[in-house]
């Protein structure tokens, strides 16, 4: 043995101690010499004939909101587009479906999908359809927009007839096999006023948190966009708009609280409004006249549309300026001046033809 037996191959190499390679028999027929194996023969590669690729077909250009885009148009859009006749006016042509698991609000025309919305629902944890009042659950169903109309805080509100006959025979069921909470000694009610609104939390609608107490919640922009898909809705707010004096907000609520507007005489209607001065006369007493009752919300947006009015619109203004050189009180003016623009705009709607500056 090696006293000092190298570490590795190659200390021993150094030291001149490898052994000897093995010996092999030239004639021993069990030996198996290694041959390197030849080289692969190339094959000559052949470059691919290109295929022709079929030249892409131009988006169809349509008009959607008003505007000429190549953006691809639902079905729902393209049957709009080719309507020629009064149907688009009718209501049973529209409708809306909302799906709340996927978080949608889908209208259709004429049964084909024309848009879909972001929405969010009641924020209750338990599934299914609205029970009785304060479940905070969204009713499932079949239901119908029956009133709509600007709100402050939501922007717009479309009121759905719930509860329907369905929803009410269900509570009573459940009323009557005492399923329903008691509060104060008396179950509570079966619920109401659900509809469709905007939003003052747009930040819950887009991550997609439900957070109403029941109704459906859409953004403002949604929700507004929503509101004009009514072509008869649109047509009357630009015949409104284009009085001097009248904005987008007095526009739609007096389309939503006066569907009368175009369609009575100027006295049933400042007298229905509530801007017809009213006697108040006993025997030989002669009191003042002043206006009463009437539809509020409508008076209201009359007065601040009248504000403008009297500086921009030149009938109004010379009602008012001449009112004022008589001394009389200026919210006397000021209340004649809502009834001529509401003349005005009764007169406007009757005849279905935009204000034209003299």
């Amino acid at each position: 043995m090696l006293k000092n037996p190298p570490v590795t191959a190659n200390d021993a190499e150094h030291t001149g101690d490898l052994p000897p390679p093995p010996y092999n028999d030239p004639n021993d027929k069990t030996v198996v010499k290694y041959v390197d194996p030849p080289m692969p023969t190339m094959e000559p590669q052949t470059s691919p004939t290109p295929t022709p690729t079929a030249t892409p077909t131009p988006l169809p250009r349509v008009k959607i909101d008003g505007v000429i885009t190549d953006r691809i148009p639902t079905p729902g859009q393209l049957a709009y587009k080719a309507t020629h006749d009064a149907s688009f006016l009718d209501a049973i042509s529209w409708s809306v479906t909302v799906l709340k698991k996927r978080h949608q609000l889908l209208v259709y025309y004429k049964g084909r999908l024309f848009k879909t919305y972001r929405a969010v629902f009641g924020r209750s944890f338990e599934p299914g359809t609205k029970l009785w009042e304060g479940d905070r659950r969204t009713p499932e169903g079949v239901y119908t927009i029956v009133e709509k109309h600007p709100s402050r805080r939501w922007e717009w509100f479309l009121t759905l007839n719930y509860p329907n006959v369905i929803d009410r025979r269900r509570y009573e069921q459940m009323r009557d096999g005492g399923v329903v909470p008691v509060e104060e000694g008396r179950p509570v009610g079966v619920g109401g006023r659900i509809g469709i609104h905007g939003s003052d939390n747009p930040l819950l609608n887009r991550g997609n948190v439900n957070w109403t107490t029941g109704c459906i919640s859409v953004s403002d922009q949604d929700i507004d966009d929503a509101i004009r898909r009514s072509p008869a809705w649109r047509a009357t707010e630009d015949l409104l708009t284009s009085v001097p004096g009248v904005g987008r907000i007095t526009a739609r609520t007096l389309i939503a609280e006066l569907p009368e507007l175009g369609q009575l005489d100027r006295r049933r209607l400042a007298a229905l409004v509530g801007v017809a001065p009213i006697n108040r006369d006993s025997g030989q007493m002669r009191g003042r006249r002043m206006i009463a009752g009437g539809r509020t919300t409508v008076r209201n947006v009359l007065f601040m549309a009248a504000l403008t009015a009297i500086r921009f619109n030149p009938p109004v203004k010379a009602i008012y300026q001449r009112l004022r050189s008589q001394g009389r009180p200026a919210k006397l003016a000021i209340v004649a001046a809502m009834r001529k623009l509401l003349i005005i705009l009764n007169a406007i709607i009757r005849e279905s033809t935009a204000w034209q500056n003299a």
